[in-house]
C-alpha cells in the first residue's frame, strides 16, 4: 500500500510549515523522491502480485469450468463416435448389398451368354443337319436328272443310229 508520513507530534496539533522546518521534520525533496521511488516500486511490485493472484483465480476458475464441461463434451464425443460407427456399419452393409447384387448380376449374366452359346449351338447343329440334307437331296437329284438325261442321251444316239441305218438300207 501507500505509506504514510509519520509525524512526531499527535495530529490534534498539527504543527505548522514553520514549525516543522525549524524541527527536520518536514521532509527533503531527495527523502521524498526517495520515498516516491520505494513507494513505486512497492506499488510495481503489488501490481505483479495482484496480476500473479488474478490469474491464479482466473486459470482455477477456467479450470473448473473445463471440469464441468468434461461431460457434456464426453457425450457429445461418444455421440459423435457412435454417429460415425453407425454411418461406417451403414456403409459397409451397404457395400455388401451390392457386392451380392453384382454377384447374382454376374452369375445371371454368365447363366445367360451359356443359354445363348447353348442355342447357337443348337442353331448351328441345325442349319449344319439341315444343309446336309439339301446337299443329299441337290446330290440325289442331280444324279437322277444325270441318269435321266443320259438316259435320253442314249435314246438320241440310238435313235440316231437306227436313223442312220434306215437312210443306209435306203440307198
Amino acid at each position: 500500500g501507500i505509506m504514510s508520513l509519520q509525524s512526531p507530534i499527535p495530529p490534534s496539533n498539527p504543527p505548522s510549515l514553520d514549525e516543522m522546518s525549524e524541527h527536520h521534520i518536514l521532509p527533503t525533496k531527495s527523502e521524498i523522491a526517495k520515498r516516491l521511488n520505494k513507494e513505486l516500486t512497492l506499488s510495481e511490485t503489488n501490481r505483479y502480485e495482484t496480476d500473479s493472484k488474478w490469474r491464479q483465480i482466473l486459470r482455477k476458475e477456467k479450470f473448473q469450468d473445463l471440469v464441468d464441461e468434461i461431460p457434456s463434451l464426453s457425450d457429445y464425443h461418444d455421440q459423435n463416435v457412435q454417429r460415425k460407427k453407425d454411418m461406417i456399419d451403414s456403409i459397409q452393409n451397404e457395400i455388401n448389398h451390392l457386392r451380392d447384387m453384382y454377384h447374382e448380376a454376374t452369375v445371371a449374366n454368365i447363366n445367360r451368354v451359356e443359354d445363348l452359346i447353348s442355342k447357337h449351338d443348337d442353331q448351328v447343329v441345325l442349319l449344319e443337319r439341315d444343309f446336309r440334307e439339301k446337299v443329299d437331296l441337290l446330290q440325289r437329284k442331280f444324279e437322277e436328272d444325270r441318269q435321266c438325261i443320259t438316259f435320253k442321251y442314249d435314246q438320241d444316239i440310238e435313235s440316231v443310229r437306227q436313223g442312220i441305218e434306215r437312210l443306209r438300207q435306203m440307198e
